[in-house]
C-alpha cells in the first residue's frame, strides 16, 4: 500500500508539472480492481467484464446472417483471450460466404455452443514483465496465421490475421516462416531488444531460418529477422503448441453489440485491416486523398485528416451520432457534420441521409414543414451577443419537479442556453437570464420575446431598462417573426422525445446532453457550430476518444491569443455572409407555392398525421399505415389499414399521410473502392 502511494503521489506530481487535469469523479483511488475499456484491470491482469459477457449465455442461435454476424463481432472484440477462435468457428464462417444458403446445421450449432462456452470462461492475459524472457508461439493454416506471446505459462496477448489470396499459394514452409515474420512484427513492443523463444510445430524451419545462402521472399524474411536477434527456434509438437491458430477474423465485422466508446485505437486499427475496402486500398498503395497516419488509413478532406471508418463499425458511429442522446436526432447535415469528427467512409452522404430518413422515431415525432405561412422576415445581427431570442416550452413534470424549459438563443452564433423551471414567473426569467446570458457572455443589445405575461411585466420591463436591453415583442397574428427560437424549442422537445426513451419525468436529466450535441452540431444557416462561432475553435466531441488524429497547429498561450484576435472576427464575419445568403435562399424558398401533392401507391407503408391534444412528448405521426386503395382519380383521398391490425381501416387525406421509410437489415451502402 505504501508503495502505491509512492507511485500516486509521483503521478499527481507529473499532473501538476504539466498542469494537466483530471475529473476526480472520473477517478477511482486505492482500488484492487478496475473497469477500463470494457475489460477489468487488476493486479493480476486483464480479464473480461463479466456484465458484458453474461448476455452469452442466454444468446439465441442466430437465425440470418446479421444476426450471425453480430455473435462473430462479439466474439472477434475478445479475439486476444480465445485460443482457436477460427477452428471453433469454421462451421460459422462458411454460413458467411456470399452465395451460401443460411441453414442451420448441427456442425454450426456445435460451434456455436463451443463458442459461448468459451466466452463465458474468458482467461486473464498477464502483464508482460520486461525483466523475463518470452515465448513466441507461431502457428500457420491454410486460411491464416496465429501467434500468442507467453511468459512464465501465462498467455499476454493472442494476434491473427488472414491470408491474401496470393499468400494462400506458398508453401506449408513459406506460410510458416510468415507466421514467424509477421508474429514478431506484431508483438514487436515486446519482443524487440529482448531475449525470447520461437516455438513451431513445423520440424523444418528451425534448419531454413538458419540458411547461409537464402534466396527470393525467404532471404528477405530473413534478413528481417536479424533485428530481434538473440532468439531460438525450438520444434514443438502441434499437439502441444496449443497457444497458436488461425483465428482468422470475418471481412464484415459488426459492432453494434459493445459501446463506440470501448473502441481503442488498435481495435480500429484491426477493425481497418479486415475491411475489405481498406484491403484494396493498401493493395493500390496508399495514395491521395488517403495517408496513413497513427497506423490508420485516413482520408484527406482539406486540411483535416479524416480516420476511415471500417464497416464493421458504421452503424455504430451512426447509432451514436444521430439516435443516441448524444446525436440529438437532428437532421442530415447536422448528424453528417457530427459523423465527422469521428472518421469518414465512401458513400457516407447517402448512409447518412437513408439513417436520418429512415429513423422510425424522427418520422414519428417531427413536424412536417409544409402548413400554409405569412411573410418571412429574417432578423440579421451585426455582432455576435446583440440580439437573443427567448421561448419558453411546456413539458410534464420532471422528477425533479421542473415543469418548464427556458430556452435563450443567441442570434449570430445560434448558441442555445436552455434551462429547466419549476415555477415560470418573471423572477425565474430574470435570474436566468443575468446568470446564464449577461454574466457569461455580456449584455444583450436587444431581446425578442413573444407577448407572454411574464414577459411583458413591469418588473420585466424594469430590468430592460435598468440594464439598458431594448425590447421587440412578437404579435399574436405573426409569431413566426420570432420563429428561430421557437423552432429550436421544438427541436429540443422533439430530441427528449425520442431520447427520453418513454420515461417522460427524465427530461431534465437528459436536457444538458441535447443542448450540447446542438450546439457542436453544424449550423446550415452560418455554416459553423454555434460552439465554433462563439469561442472560435471546434469543440473536443466525446466520440472516439482513443482514436484521434494529432493537430498539426499548437499554439503557446500568447500566440494562441493572437490567433484568436485574428480568427474570430473572420469567423464572424464568414458567419454573418452564410446567415444572409441563407435568409435570401430561405425567403425565396418560403414564398414558393405548396409543392404538387405526392401520389402513393397501393401497399406502400405510410404515416398519418396525429390531430389529437397530447401533451409532450407528443406523437406528432401514427403508424405505420398501410394504403389499401386510392378513393378518387385525383389521388387526393386514400384508405388505409394498420399494419398490426388489418381491420382497423380508415380514409385520410393526402395531406395528412407521408411516406414511412422502413430500415432494412442493410444500413450501409453496398458500392466500396475497388468493388
Amino acid at each position: 500500500l505504501e508503495d502505491h502511494k509512492k507511485d500516486v503521489e509521483r503521478f499527481l506530481e507529473r499532473l501538476d508539472r504539466y498542469n494537466l487535469k483530471i475529473n476526480p469523479k472520473k477517478c477511482q483511488w486505492f482500488q484492487q480492481e478496475v473497469k477500463f475499456l470494457g475489460f477489468l484491470v487488476s493486479g493480476e491482469g486483464i480479464r473480461s467484464n463479466p456484465d458484458k459477457v453474461k448476455v452469452v449465455k442466454d444468446w439465441q442461435p442466430p437465425v440470418n446472417k446479421k444476426g450471425l454476424l453480430r455473435f462473430l463481432g462479439f466474439a472477434v472484440f475478445y479475439h486476444r483471450f480465445i485460443d482457436s477462435l477460427s477452428t471453433k468457428a469454421k462451421p460459422l464462417y462458411a454460413l458467411l460466404k456470399k452465395d451460401v444458403e443460411y441453414v442451420w446445421s448441427k456442425e454450426a450449432q456445435q460451434a456455436f455452443d463451443l463458442i459461448k462456452q468459451e466466452l463465458v470462461s474468458l482467461p486473464t492475459l498477464a502483464y508482460p514483465n520486461s525483466q523475463l524472457p518470452y515465448e513466441l508461439h507461431c502457428d500457420a493454416s491454410d486460411v491464416g496465421l496465429g501467434a500468442c506471446v507467453v511468459q512464465q505459462g501465462r498467455p499476454i496477448a493472442y494476434a491473427s490475421r488472414t491470408l491474401n489470396s496470393a499468400e494462400s499459394n506458398y508453401t506449408t514452409t513459406e506460410k510458416e516462416c510468415l507466421a514467424v515474420v509477421w508474429s514478431l512484427k506484431q508483438f514487436h513492443p515486446y519482443l524487440y531488444g529482448s531475449k525470447f523463444t520461437i516455438y513451431t510445430d513445423h520440424a523444418a524451419l528451425k534448419s531454413i531460418l538458419s540458411l547461409k545462402t537464402p534466396k527470393g521472399r525467404l532471404a528477405r524474411w530473413i534478413m528481417d529477422l536479424q533485428d530481434y536477434q538473440p532468439y531460438e527456434v525450438v520444434h514443438k509438437k502441434g499437439v502441444l503448441n496449443v497457444d497458436a491458430d488461425a483465428l482468422s477474423r470475418i471481412a464484415d465485422v459488426n459492432a453494434q453489440d459493445f459501446s463506440i466508446q470501448d473502441i481503442t485505437l488498435e481495435m480500429f486499427q484491426d477493425l481497418q485491416k479486415v475491411d475489405p475496402t481498406v484491403k484494396f486500398i493498401k493493395r493500390q498503395g496508399v495514395q491521395k486523398p488517403y495517408v496513413f497516419h497513427n497506423g490508420l488509413v485516413c482520408y484527406r478532406e482539406a486540411d483535416t485528416l479524416l480516420p476511415f471508418v471500417p464497416v464493421g463499425l458504421i452503424e455504430q458511429v451512426l447509432v451514436h451520432t444521430h439516435s443516441k442522446s448524444t446525436g440529438g436526432h437532428f437532421g442530415v447535415d447536422k448528424t453528417l457534420a457530427k459523423v465527422k469528427e469521428i472518421g469518414w467512409w465512401p458513400n457516407m452522404h447517402t448512409d447518412v441521409e437513408f439513417w436520418v430518413k429512415s429513423c422510425e422515431g424522427c418520422q414519428r415525432f417531427k413536424v412536417r414543414n409544409d402548413s400554409q405561412r405569412h411573410p418571412m422576415k429574417p432578423i440579421t445581427p451585426t455582432f455576435v451577443g446583440e440580439v437573443w431570442a427567448t421561448d419558453i416550452a411546456i413539458l410534464p413534470e420532471s422528477m425533479n419537479g421542473e415543469r418548464y424549459l427556458l430556452v435563450i438563443m443567441e442570434y449570430l452564433t445560434k448558441w442555445v442556453v436552455a434551462v429547466p423551471l419549476k415555477s415560470f414567473d418573471t423572477g425565474s426569467i430574470v435570474r436566468v437570464l443575468l446568470y446564464e446570458v449577461v454574466l457569461k457572455f455580456g449584455l444583450p443589445k436587444r431581446l425578442l420575446s413573444d407577448n407572454g405575461t411574464n414577459y411583458i411585466s413591469e418588473a420585466m420591463n424594469m430590468v430592460c431598462s435598468r440594464l439598458g436591453i431594448s425590447r421587440s415583442l412578437t404579435s399574436v397574428e405573426h409569431p413566426q417573426s420570432d420563429g428561430l427560437v421557437e423552432r429550436m424549442n421544438r427541436t429540443l422537445k422533439t430530441s427528449l422525445s425520442i431520447v427520453v426513451g418513454g420515461n417522460m419525468r427524465t427530461w431534465s436529466q437528459h436536457l444538458p446532453f441535447v443542448v450540447f450535441a446542438y450546439n457542436t452540431a453544424r449550423q446550415a444557416s452560418t455554416k459553423f457550430s454555434p460552439f465554433e462561432v462563439m469561442f472560435g475553435r471546434k469543440a473536443v466531441l466525446p466520440l472516439l476518444p482513443s482514436v484521434e488524429i494529432d493537430d498539426p497547429k499548437t499554439y503557446a498561450s500568447k500566440q494562441w491569443g493572437e490567433f484568436l484576435n485574428e480568427e474570430i472576427p473572420i469567423i464572424h464575419a464568414k458567419a454573418l455572409e452564410n446567415i444572409k445568403k441563407a435568409q435570401e435562399q430561405q425567403i425565396k424558398q418560403y414564398n414558393k407555392k405548396a409543392k404538387s401533392l405526392i401520389k402513393f401507391k397501393v401497399g406502400d407503408l405510410v404515416l398519418r398525421k396525429n390531430h389529437k391534444m397530447m401533451s409532450f412528448p407528443k406523437e406528432r405521426w401514427t403508424g405505420p399505415w398501410k394504403v389499401l386503395s386510392v378513393n378518387n382519380k385525383a389521388g387526393t383521398a386514400y384508405k388505409i389499414y394498420k399494419v398490426e391490425d388489418s381491420k382497423a381501416t380508415s380514409t385520410v387525406n393526402v395531406v395528412d399521410l407521408r411516406l414511412f421509410i422502413k430500415r432494412g437489415d442493410d444500413v450501409v451502402s453496398t458500392a466500396t473502392i475497388g468493388a
